[in-house]
């Protein structure tokens, strides 16, 4: 209950700081904004940086669900899970530490560090996170979809979350940008199923 408490409190947040945040213009112009006031950014991305432990948090302690039967892939698919807090944690700290640091001094080493750009290294390695998290999702969701109940509501929502966000980094390797939305839809899709776990594990 606490895990997806916290998914909730952590998305919601980071809503609210993207939709209140201003990423009008060009990336040159974005970065010049930044220099003269980079607070709401760094916060956006120390509040995004807690949203990947608390949803492995979440997924690995629904292995403790009564109903559900041990997955031949749940060790695979916990270590897909790690990797993908790896690479998404160095994505998104970078945008607090490194970041601002590099942008007081160096422009053209700031782009290549700005999440906002697109071809920047952390945004490159989130999107390789976000597939990182797809295939531990679709290998971890079998198991909830045998447990009944509610459960299988969470399977099929952790499935397609994991699914979205595979074919997400295929468009984004492809240079298909309709395609890479999906990765959008994946990260949505943590919404609901924190929903329906919240209210399994209520029941528990």
């Amino acid at each position: 209950m606490l895990g997806s408490v916290a998914v909730l409190l952590f998305v919601t947040l980071w809503i609210v700081l993207l939709v209140t945040s201003d990423a009008s213009g060009s990336v040159p112009e974005q970065l010049e904004r930044l220099r003269g006031s980079s607070a709401r950014y760094r916060w956006s991305f120390v509040n995004a940086s807690l949203i990947a432990p608390a949803l492995i948090t979440t997924i690995v302690l629904l292995f403790d669900v009564p109903a559900r039967t041990r997955g031949r892939f749940d060790i695979v698919g916990t270590v897909f899970l790690s990797a993908y807090l790896a690479v998404i944690s160095l994505a998104y700290v970078s945008q607090y530490t490194l970041f601002p640091r590099t942008l007081a001094e160096d422009a053209l080493g700031a782009r290549r560090l700005y999440f906002g750009d697109t071809a920047s290294v952390p945004y490159m390695l989130a999107m390789l996170g976000y597939a990182l998290f797809g295939v531990g999702a679709m290998l971890l969701a079998p198991p909830l979809l045998g447990a009944g109940g509610i459960w299988v509501w969470a399977g099929w929502l952790l499935f397609l979350s994991g699914l979205t966000s595979v074919v997400g980094f295929v468009g984004f390797a492809a240079g298909a940008k309709r395609v890479e939305f999906l990765n959008v839809i994946g990260g949505v899709l943590i919404v609901p199923f924190a929903i329906v776990v919240l209210i399994g594990a209520s029941k528990l």
